[in-house]
């Protein structure tokens, strides 16, 4: 079949079969949700693990339903500009997609992450960013997941950096242990984390659990 192609006044894709009759190429209509991932820079390979978990769940679960979810995070969404970095960062990022903002994912090892001026970390003032806005309004969901550190590993012989880095797993152990007990007294309740052993030990753990939790019939997507 040999297809005449041409755009019309509403910019539509139009094709004449055989017999004369015009055929209108129309965009099918995707509910779009965002899922913000917050790490320090020690979890790259589980932030792709992330992004491949949502490219296939949308290939094979959600884009047949008409419904998409779209990774964002500071990497690939904020630029660059005059301000606070992280508060840049959350305004190009969480507060931009606030209303279709289904799910934060948080993702920590042995670092906590830099000061950012208000926070002890970037993650951390992510964290509270989206904690404040599930508490007004119920979403979005919070997961995090903790790489087990059974012992402290320094990067180093130098003095300094070994300093350093256990300063940063110390801040990590104390941000787990405030995920777990919650602070009443602020309105925070506990969160229930999850932990791996290494990245195909990740790969399973956020397998088993966003399946579980994408699919509950509660989902506005559902």
């Amino acid at each position: 079949m040999l297809l005449k192609l041409s755009y019309n006044n509403a910019n539509i894709l139009e094709a004449r079969n055989r017999k004369g009759r015009i055929m209108a190429l129309k965009p099918r209509s995707i509910a779009e949700y965002h899922v913000f991932v917050a790490s320090p820079g020690d979890m790259d390979s589980e932030r792709q693990e992330v992004r491949r978990f949502f490219d296939d769940y949308n290939r094979h679960t959600a884009g047949p339903r008409d419904v998409r979810f779209t990774v964002i995070d500071w990497e690939n969404y904020a630029t660059a500009g005059v301000g606070r970095p992280q508060q840049l960062i959350t305004n190009q990022t969480l507060a931009k997609y606030r209303e279709s903002l289904a799910l934060v994912i948080g993702l920590m090892g042995q670092r906590f992450g830099s000061p950012t001026g208000t926070h002890e970390s970037g993650s951390e003032e992510e964290f509270e960013w989206a904690l404040d806005s599930y508490l007004q309004t119920s979403f979005p969901e919070i997961k995090w997941f903790f790489r087990k550190v059974e012992q402290f590993v320094a990067p180093s012989a130098d003095a300094k950096e070994i300093q350093a880095a256990l300063e940063q797993w110390t801040k990590v152990q104390s941000f787990k242990k405030r995920l777990q007990r919650g602070n009443p007294h602020h309105g925070q309740p506990p969160l229930f984390y999850k932990e791996f052993t290494d990245t195909e030990h990740f790969k399973e753990v956020l397998r088993q659990d966003l399946s579980l939790w994408l699919a509950a019939p509660e989902r506005p997507w559902s």
